[in-house]
């Protein structure tokens, strides 16, 4: 039998791509644009009145009158792991003494606009 060998065969030199040409067209910087979340006018509204009557008569103005340092600002959210929309979603619906559960007593879907607008106010320092 013929035995066969592998040779190696060196790629053959490519020449470099001319650059096409492209058309120098003057333009100005864009404007810096602000981005923020979406939020409806109208469902904060709404929010803020079952804030109003849920929520207000220990978390008045985002305080804690039950404990001072757990208040619902964003320093604290953060500070104590709850600055997240499933973590309030979570804590509206479920509480935690002395926190009651509002699971049965709010929609979740209003459980939820809630916790959207407890977020709100903590990014804009509860006006």
């Amino acid at each position: 039998p013929a035995e066969t060998t592998e040779v190696a065969v060196a790629p053959e030199p490519v020449a470099p791509a001319e650059p096409e040409a492209v058309a120098e067209e003057e333009t100005t910087p864009a404007e810096p644009v602000e981005v923020a979340a979406a939020i409806d006018p109208a469902a904060l509204a709404k929010s803020a009145q079952v804030f109003a009557g849920n929520c207000a008569s220990c978390h008045a103005g985002g305080k804690n009158l039950i404990n001072a340092q757990k208040t619902l600002k964003k320093d604290a959210l953060e500070k104590y792991g709850m600055y997240s929309k499933d973590k309030i979603v979570y804590q509206i619906t479920n509480g935690k003494p002395p926190m009651p559960a509002f699971k049965g007593r709010l929609k979740p879907d209003v459980i939820t606009a809630l916790a959207d607008y407890v977020l709100y106010q903590a990014d804009n320092g509860w006006q």
